[in-house]
């Protein structure tokens, strides 16, 4: 576990090192076209930079209060890119916690966050991971 801990912090600490601005693949959705399908995270994230993929619906309150956060975050630091996935399917009123990429991924809630690190490893999911992007929004002075 100490393991497991340090690795996540050496993440947020490469994650904090880089503050060039970030390009225009910084903030973005990745299932824009497909919302609420199954979705293949891999080929969406961009090598060499902590990716924070975030899963969402709008109609979650909390997805949408952090959502401005988060694209603070992504433009202050040129390291980090984050990818919302949308779990809603078109047409869906309320969460859509019966669409195929919710049951794909089993989530109970959100946002729902995985951080993958600069060579597309997964070094936080859930819990560990929403701790981990607050902390780097506190450390860029976003809160």
């Amino acid at each position: 576990m100490r393991t497991f801990q340090s690795l996540c912090l050496m993440v947020i600490f490469l994650a904090l090192a880089g503050n060039g601005m970030a390009d225009d693949t910084a903030y973005r959705t990745i299932n824009a076209d497909t919302a609420g399908e199954r979705v293949e995270i891999a080929p969406h994230l961009v090598e060499g930079k902590l990716n924070i993929v975030d899963f969402y619906s709008f109609y979650c309150p909390p997805c949408k209060a952090i959502a401005p956060d988060l694209e603070k975050l992504a433009a202050q630091d040129g390291n980090i890119v984050v990818s919302t996935i949308d779990i809603n399917r078109p047409g869906t009123r309320g969460i859509d916690w019966n669409s195929p990429v919710a049951r794909q991924f089993q989530l109970r809630s959100i946002p729902h966050f995985k951080i993958y690190d600069e060579q597309g490893e997964l070094v936080a999911e859930g819990q560990e991971a929403k701790e981990l992007v607050v902390k780097m929004m506190q450390e860029h002075g976003i809160e």
